[in-house]
Protein backbone atom coordinates (compact mmCIF):
# COMPACT_ATOMS: atom_id res chain seq x y z
CA UNK A 1 0.00 0.00 0.00
CA UNK A 2 3.01 2.49 1.20
CA UNK A 3 4.76 1.29 -1.88
CA UNK A 4 1.93 2.15 -4.57
CA UNK A 5 1.22 5.27 -2.69
CA UNK A 6 5.55 6.52 -2.76
CA UNK A 7 5.18 5.05 -7.00
CA UNK A 8 2.62 7.26 -7.23
CA UNK A 9 3.87 10.33 -5.98
CA UNK A 10 7.27 9.32 -7.82
CA UNK A 11 5.59 9.68 -11.32
CA UNK A 12 3.81 12.64 -10.06
CA UNK A 13 7.23 14.41 -8.69
CA UNK A 14 8.73 13.47 -11.94
CA UNK A 15 6.02 14.58 -14.66
CA UNK A 16 5.23 17.89 -12.79
CA UNK A 17 9.30 18.99 -12.82
CA UNK A 18 9.52 18.23 -16.66
CA UNK A 19 5.91 20.24 -17.00
CA UNK A 20 7.92 23.15 -15.03
CA UNK A 21 11.06 23.04 -16.16
CA UNK A 22 10.84 21.49 -19.93
CA UNK A 23 8.19 20.04 -22.18
CA UNK A 24 6.91 16.69 -21.90
CA UNK A 25 7.57 14.42 -24.65
CA UNK A 26 4.35 12.55 -26.25
CA UNK A 27 5.77 10.49 -28.95
CA UNK A 28 4.14 10.23 -32.03
CA UNK A 29 1.66 13.29 -31.61
CA UNK A 30 1.33 15.47 -34.81
CA UNK A 31 2.34 18.97 -35.01
CA UNK A 32 1.83 21.83 -37.69
CA UNK A 33 4.16 24.12 -38.45
CA UNK A 34 3.87 26.68 -40.80
CA UNK A 35 6.86 27.91 -43.64
CA UNK A 36 6.85 31.66 -43.97
CA UNK A 37 8.17 34.50 -46.14
CA UNK A 38 4.40 35.58 -46.73
CA UNK A 39 2.66 31.72 -46.68
CA UNK A 40 5.07 29.53 -48.64
CA UNK A 41 2.79 26.90 -50.25
CA UNK A 42 3.57 24.11 -52.83
CA UNK A 43 7.52 23.32 -51.33
CA UNK A 44 8.19 19.36 -50.97
CA UNK A 45 9.18 18.11 -47.26
CA UNK A 46 9.97 14.88 -45.90
CA UNK A 47 10.66 13.47 -42.77
CA UNK A 48 14.33 12.08 -42.46
CA UNK A 49 12.33 8.92 -40.75
CA UNK A 50 11.42 7.63 -43.99
CA UNK A 51 8.36 9.42 -43.89
CA UNK A 52 6.57 10.18 -46.88
CA UNK A 53 7.38 12.91 -49.77
CA UNK A 54 4.58 15.92 -48.71
CA UNK A 55 3.82 19.83 -50.01
CA UNK A 56 2.98 22.33 -47.92
CA UNK A 57 -0.68 23.81 -47.77
CA UNK A 58 -2.31 27.09 -48.95
CA UNK A 59 -0.86 28.62 -45.26
CA UNK A 60 2.58 27.11 -45.77
CA UNK A 61 1.58 24.70 -43.22
CA UNK A 62 3.30 21.18 -42.76
CA UNK A 63 3.06 18.54 -40.37
CA UNK A 64 5.50 16.76 -38.45
CA UNK A 65 6.02 14.69 -35.50
CA UNK A 66 8.50 13.90 -32.73
CA UNK A 67 9.64 10.67 -34.42
CA UNK A 68 10.82 13.07 -37.74
CA UNK A 69 14.08 14.09 -36.19
CA UNK A 70 14.57 15.81 -39.38
CA UNK A 71 12.68 17.76 -42.21
CA UNK A 72 14.26 18.37 -45.77
CA UNK A 73 12.30 21.11 -47.80
CA UNK A 74 12.86 21.06 -51.54
CA UNK A 75 11.33 22.16 -54.69
CA UNK A 76 10.21 18.76 -56.27
CA UNK A 77 12.79 16.89 -54.14
CA UNK A 78 15.36 18.04 -56.72
CA UNK A 79 16.18 21.48 -55.30
CA UNK A 80 17.71 21.13 -51.90
CA UNK A 81 16.58 24.36 -49.85
CA UNK A 82 17.92 23.15 -46.35
CA UNK A 83 17.11 20.70 -43.56
CA UNK A 84 15.69 21.74 -39.81
CA UNK A 85 15.39 19.36 -37.12
CA UNK A 86 12.25 19.38 -35.74
CA UNK A 87 13.21 20.42 -31.73
CA UNK A 88 14.90 23.97 -33.45
CA UNK A 89 11.33 24.43 -34.63
CA UNK A 90 9.88 28.06 -32.50
CA UNK A 91 7.24 27.28 -30.22
CA UNK A 92 4.80 29.31 -32.14
CA UNK A 93 5.56 26.79 -35.02
CA UNK A 94 6.06 29.65 -37.27
CA UNK A 95 9.21 28.96 -39.29
CA UNK A 96 10.26 32.31 -40.91
CA UNK A 97 13.38 31.32 -43.29
CA UNK A 98 15.53 33.69 -40.64
CA UNK A 99 14.17 30.76 -38.42
CA UNK A 100 14.68 27.57 -41.26
CA UNK A 101 18.48 28.79 -41.64
CA UNK A 102 19.35 29.04 -38.01
CA UNK A 103 19.25 32.78 -37.16
CA UNK A 104 17.93 35.02 -35.10
CA UNK A 105 14.07 36.00 -37.09
CA UNK A 106 15.49 39.22 -37.65
CA UNK A 107 18.67 38.36 -39.35
CA UNK A 108 17.99 39.77 -42.72
CA UNK A 109 21.31 39.87 -43.50
CA UNK A 110 22.74 36.93 -43.83
CA UNK A 111 23.36 35.77 -47.40
CA UNK A 112 21.78 32.30 -47.36
CA UNK A 113 18.67 34.55 -46.21
CA UNK A 114 18.46 36.34 -49.09
CA UNK A 115 19.13 34.01 -51.38
CA UNK A 116 16.23 31.75 -50.17
CA UNK A 117 14.13 34.93 -50.22
CA UNK A 118 14.43 36.12 -54.24
CA UNK A 119 14.69 31.80 -55.28
CA UNK A 120 11.11 31.81 -53.25
CA UNK A 121 9.61 34.99 -54.22
CA UNK A 122 10.90 34.97 -57.65
CA UNK A 123 9.02 31.34 -58.14
CA UNK A 124 5.81 32.59 -56.89
CA UNK A 125 2.95 32.02 -59.52
CA UNK A 126 0.88 35.32 -59.47
CA UNK A 127 4.30 37.67 -58.51
CA UNK A 128 2.42 39.03 -55.63
CA UNK A 129 4.39 38.01 -53.00
CA UNK A 130 2.58 40.08 -50.24
CA UNK A 131 -0.44 37.94 -50.48
CA UNK A 132 1.78 34.60 -50.27
CA UNK A 133 3.77 32.49 -52.18
CA UNK A 134 2.68 29.76 -54.46
CA UNK A 135 5.20 27.77 -55.91
CA UNK A 136 4.34 25.09 -58.62
CA UNK A 137 7.37 23.26 -57.98
CA UNK A 138 5.92 19.75 -59.72
CA UNK A 139 7.23 21.67 -62.62
CA UNK A 140 10.89 21.40 -61.47
CA UNK A 141 12.43 19.24 -63.30
CA UNK A 142 15.88 19.51 -63.21
CA UNK A 143 18.12 18.89 -60.03
CA UNK A 144 20.07 22.08 -59.41
CA UNK A 145 22.58 22.60 -56.79
CA UNK A 146 22.75 25.77 -55.32
CA UNK A 147 25.31 26.62 -51.83
CA UNK A 148 23.30 29.28 -50.37
CA UNK A 149 25.56 29.59 -47.97
CA UNK A 150 27.21 32.45 -50.96
CA UNK A 151 25.69 34.65 -53.03
CA UNK A 152 23.93 33.32 -56.41
CA UNK A 153 24.73 34.55 -59.52
CA UNK A 154 21.17 35.66 -61.22
CA UNK A 155 22.30 33.05 -63.89
CA UNK A 156 22.12 30.29 -61.34
CA UNK A 157 18.76 31.76 -60.18
CA UNK A 158 17.43 31.94 -63.29
CA UNK A 159 18.54 28.30 -64.30
CA UNK A 160 15.58 27.13 -61.72
CA UNK A 161 12.88 30.00 -62.40
CA UNK A 162 13.19 29.59 -66.17
CA UNK A 163 12.13 25.84 -65.68
CA UNK A 164 8.90 27.28 -64.66
CA UNK A 165 8.61 31.26 -66.32
CA UNK A 166 10.50 31.47 -69.28
CA UNK A 167 10.13 35.31 -69.54
CA UNK A 168 10.22 36.06 -65.64
CA UNK A 169 13.41 37.57 -64.10
CA UNK A 170 15.09 37.23 -60.88
CA UNK A 171 13.87 39.53 -57.77
CA UNK A 172 16.34 41.64 -57.02
CA UNK A 173 18.16 41.61 -53.08
CA UNK A 174 16.81 44.74 -52.16
CA UNK A 175 12.88 43.93 -53.09
CA UNK A 176 13.18 40.91 -51.31
CA UNK A 177 14.76 41.61 -47.87
CA UNK A 178 11.90 44.55 -48.00
CA UNK A 179 9.19 42.08 -48.57
CA UNK A 180 10.79 39.97 -45.52
CA UNK A 181 11.05 42.53 -43.17
CA UNK A 182 7.32 43.73 -44.40
CA UNK A 183 6.20 40.16 -43.31
CA UNK A 184 7.86 40.32 -39.90
CA UNK A 185 7.16 43.88 -39.23
CA UNK A 186 3.50 42.21 -39.30
CA UNK A 187 3.76 40.23 -36.06
CA UNK A 188 3.12 43.38 -34.67
CA UNK A 189 5.84 42.53 -32.01
CA UNK A 190 8.41 44.70 -31.07
CA UNK A 191 11.01 42.02 -30.68
CA UNK A 192 10.62 41.41 -34.74
CA UNK A 193 10.29 45.56 -35.95
CA UNK A 194 13.13 45.84 -38.42
CA UNK A 195 14.14 48.20 -41.22
CA UNK A 196 17.33 47.44 -42.83
CA UNK A 197 16.87 48.48 -46.30
CA UNK A 198 15.39 51.57 -48.19
CA UNK A 199 12.08 51.03 -50.14
CA UNK A 200 11.68 48.87 -53.09
CA UNK A 201 11.93 51.32 -56.33
CA UNK A 202 8.53 52.46 -57.00
CA UNK A 203 6.18 50.16 -59.39
CA UNK A 204 3.11 50.63 -61.50
CA UNK A 205 0.52 48.59 -61.63
CA UNK A 206 0.45 48.75 -65.69
CA UNK A 207 1.88 50.56 -67.70
CA UNK A 208 0.61 54.39 -68.59
CA UNK A 209 2.73 55.68 -71.93
CA UNK A 210 0.68 58.21 -73.55
CA UNK A 211 -2.90 59.54 -72.54
CA UNK A 212 -5.26 62.56 -73.91
CA UNK A 213 -6.65 63.71 -70.77
CA UNK A 214 -5.72 66.79 -68.71
CA UNK A 215 -5.80 64.56 -65.42
CA UNK A 216 -4.01 60.23 -65.66
CA UNK A 217 -4.45 58.15 -63.43
CA UNK A 218 -1.94 55.14 -62.32
CA UNK A 219 -1.75 52.24 -59.85
CA UNK A 220 1.59 52.24 -57.51
CA UNK A 221 2.98 49.61 -55.40
CA UNK A 222 5.87 49.46 -52.74
CA UNK A 223 6.50 49.00 -49.29
CA UNK A 224 3.50 49.46 -47.38
CA UNK A 225 2.46 53.21 -46.04
CA UNK A 226 5.27 54.43 -47.91
CA UNK A 227 4.99 58.72 -48.77
CA UNK A 228 5.15 59.39 -52.49
CA UNK A 229 7.13 62.24 -54.14
CA UNK A 230 6.81 63.50 -56.86
CA UNK A 231 9.86 65.20 -58.66
CA UNK A 232 11.07 65.63 -55.31
CA UNK A 233 7.88 66.89 -53.44
CA UNK A 234 5.73 64.80 -50.86
CA UNK A 235 2.20 64.83 -52.64
CA UNK A 236 0.89 64.47 -49.05
CA UNK A 237 -0.66 60.99 -50.05
CA UNK A 238 0.85 57.55 -48.64
CA UNK A 239 0.75 53.92 -50.22
CA UNK A 240 -1.79 52.66 -47.85
CA UNK A 241 -1.67 48.92 -45.47
CA UNK A 242 -1.15 46.73 -48.81
CA UNK A 243 1.47 48.98 -50.27
CA UNK A 244 -0.73 50.37 -53.06
CA UNK A 245 -2.55 53.25 -54.04
CA UNK A 246 -5.23 53.35 -56.39
CA UNK A 247 -6.12 56.06 -59.20
CA UNK A 248 -3.12 58.23 -58.13
CA UNK A 249 -3.95 61.64 -60.07
CA UNK A 250 -0.96 63.38 -62.29
CA UNK A 251 -1.50 66.15 -63.97
CA UNK A 252 -0.40 65.68 -67.94
CA UNK A 253 -1.84 69.27 -68.84
CA UNK A 254 1.49 70.47 -70.49
CA UNK A 255 2.23 70.91 -74.21
CA UNK A 256 0.38 68.54 -76.03
CA UNK A 257 1.94 65.71 -78.67
CA UNK A 258 4.94 65.69 -76.35
CA UNK A 259 6.41 64.08 -72.92
CA UNK A 260 5.31 65.18 -69.58
CA UNK A 261 8.18 63.68 -67.44
CA UNK A 262 7.54 62.45 -63.80
CA UNK A 263 10.41 61.47 -60.66
CA UNK A 264 8.54 59.29 -58.31
CA UNK A 265 10.02 57.99 -55.09
CA UNK A 266 9.02 56.94 -52.13
CA UNK A 267 9.88 57.47 -48.52
CA UNK A 268 9.58 54.87 -45.42
CA UNK A 269 8.94 55.32 -41.91
CA UNK A 270 12.63 55.68 -41.25
CA UNK A 271 13.14 58.31 -43.62
CA UNK A 272 15.27 55.75 -46.20
CA UNK A 273 14.82 56.98 -49.91
CA UNK A 274 13.76 54.27 -52.55
CA UNK A 275 15.35 54.39 -56.27
CA UNK A 276 13.69 56.78 -58.48
CA UNK A 277 11.07 55.44 -60.72
CA UNK A 278 11.08 58.10 -64.29
CA UNK A 279 7.86 58.32 -65.85
CA UNK A 280 7.18 59.61 -69.37
CA UNK A 281 3.15 59.90 -70.69
CA UNK A 282 3.16 61.20 -74.04
CA UNK A 283 0.67 63.25 -74.76
CA UNK A 284 -1.33 62.21 -77.81
CA UNK A 285 -3.56 63.87 -79.49
CA UNK A 286 -3.92 62.11 -83.27
CA UNK A 287 -6.02 59.25 -84.17
CA UNK A 288 -4.31 56.45 -85.82
CA UNK A 289 -5.45 55.21 -89.07
CA UNK A 290 -4.83 52.00 -91.01
CA UNK A 291 -3.16 52.43 -94.56
CA UNK A 292 -1.86 50.03 -97.59
CA UNK A 293 -5.70 49.10 -97.74
CA UNK A 294 -7.39 48.40 -101.74
CA UNK A 295 -9.47 51.70 -101.51
CA UNK A 296 -12.52 49.31 -102.39
CA UNK A 297 -11.59 47.14 -99.08
CA UNK A 298 -11.84 43.97 -100.75
CA UNK A 299 -8.72 41.73 -101.02
CA UNK A 300 -8.13 38.82 -103.25
CA UNK A 301 -6.27 35.75 -102.18
CA UNK A 302 -5.47 32.14 -103.86
CA UNK A 303 -6.25 29.44 -101.87
CA UNK A 304 -4.79 28.23 -99.72
CA UNK A 305 -2.50 31.31 -98.84
CA UNK A 306 -2.23 31.81 -95.11
CA UNK A 307 -1.08 35.69 -95.51
CA UNK A 308 -3.87 37.98 -96.15
CA UNK A 309 -1.96 41.53 -96.32
CA UNK A 310 0.69 43.88 -95.10
CA UNK A 311 -0.60 46.96 -94.03
CA UNK A 312 0.46 50.11 -92.26
CA UNK A 313 -0.45 51.49 -89.51
CA UNK A 314 -0.09 55.55 -88.70
CA UNK A 315 0.10 57.43 -85.44
CA UNK A 316 2.43 60.18 -83.88
CA UNK A 317 2.65 57.97 -81.00
CA UNK A 318 4.62 55.40 -83.33
CA UNK A 319 7.19 58.33 -83.85
CA UNK A 320 8.15 57.71 -80.27
CA UNK A 321 8.55 54.57 -80.45
CA UNK A 322 4.90 53.70 -78.64
CA UNK A 323 3.30 50.38 -80.05
CA UNK A 324 -0.42 50.40 -81.13
CA UNK A 325 -2.30 47.22 -80.83
CA UNK A 326 -4.95 45.66 -82.77
CA UNK A 327 -8.07 44.04 -82.51
CA UNK A 328 -9.92 42.23 -85.65
CA UNK A 329 -14.15 42.15 -85.19
CA UNK A 330 -17.05 40.99 -87.51
CA UNK A 331 -18.31 37.47 -87.71
CA UNK A 332 -15.21 35.89 -89.55
CA UNK A 333 -12.66 36.98 -86.83
CA UNK A 334 -12.10 33.96 -85.09
CA UNK A 335 -10.55 32.87 -88.84
CA UNK A 336 -7.51 35.76 -88.65
CA UNK A 337 -4.86 36.83 -86.69
CA UNK A 338 -2.79 40.02 -86.71
CA UNK A 339 0.74 40.20 -86.30
CA UNK A 340 3.05 43.30 -85.78
CA UNK A 341 5.99 43.11 -88.06
CA UNK A 342 8.23 45.86 -86.84
CA UNK A 343 7.32 49.73 -85.66
CA UNK A 344 4.07 50.29 -87.59
CA UNK A 345 3.39 47.27 -90.09
CA UNK A 346 0.92 44.66 -89.07
CA UNK A 347 0.44 41.24 -91.43
CA UNK A 348 -3.10 39.70 -91.51
CA UNK A 349 -3.25 36.44 -91.54
CA UNK A 350 -5.92 33.46 -91.62
CA UNK A 351 -5.36 30.86 -88.68
CA UNK A 352 -5.08 28.26 -90.89
CA UNK A 353 -4.71 27.52 -94.94
CA UNK A 354 -7.96 29.07 -96.19
CA UNK A 355 -10.88 27.46 -98.08
CA UNK A 356 -12.88 29.27 -100.97
CA UNK A 357 -15.10 31.30 -100.29
CA UNK A 358 -15.57 35.40 -98.78
CA UNK A 359 -14.70 36.06 -95.61
CA UNK A 360 -15.71 39.33 -93.70
CA UNK A 361 -13.86 41.05 -90.84
CA UNK A 362 -12.76 44.63 -89.41
CA UNK A 363 -9.53 45.48 -88.16
CA UNK A 364 -9.16 47.82 -85.64
CA UNK A 365 -6.12 49.75 -84.39
CA UNK A 366 -5.84 51.33 -80.80
CA UNK A 367 -2.90 53.85 -79.79
CA UNK A 368 -1.86 53.78 -75.63
CA UNK A 369 -4.21 56.99 -75.41
CA UNK A 370 -7.28 55.08 -76.66
CA UNK A 371 -7.40 56.62 -79.86
CA UNK A 372 -8.51 54.05 -82.53
CA UNK A 373 -9.42 53.65 -86.32
CA UNK A 374 -11.99 50.33 -87.82
CA UNK A 375 -11.37 49.08 -91.64
CA UNK A 376 -14.17 46.96 -92.83
CA UNK A 377 -12.72 44.15 -94.69
CA UNK A 378 -13.64 41.55 -97.00
CA UNK A 379 -11.52 38.89 -98.19
CA UNK A 380 -12.24 37.01 -101.11
CA UNK A 381 -10.26 33.52 -101.68
CA UNK A 382 -10.70 31.88 -105.15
Amino acid sequence: MIQNILLKFFFFFIFFTLSLFGEVIVTGTTKTGYFLDSKVSGLHYQCNNGGLLKKTGSDGNFTYDNTCGEITFSLNNKIILGKIAVAKIPLDTKLYITDFVGLSRIDTNNVYVRNLARLLQSLDSDEIPKNGITINSAQITKAVTLDFSKLQPDDKLLEIIHQQYQTRSVVSDLCAIVHLEEVLKDLNDSRYYIDTVPPCKPKLAYDVLATSNDKTYIEFTGEKNSKIYINGIYTNLNLDNDGKFYDFELNTTMQRDTFDDFNVTFIDATGKISEPLSLSIYNDTDQPFITNIPTNNIITVTHPSQAVITFTSIDDSINHGIPVSYEILGVDKDLFSIVSSGDADGILSFKSPSTTGTYHITMKVIDKANHYDTVDISIVVN
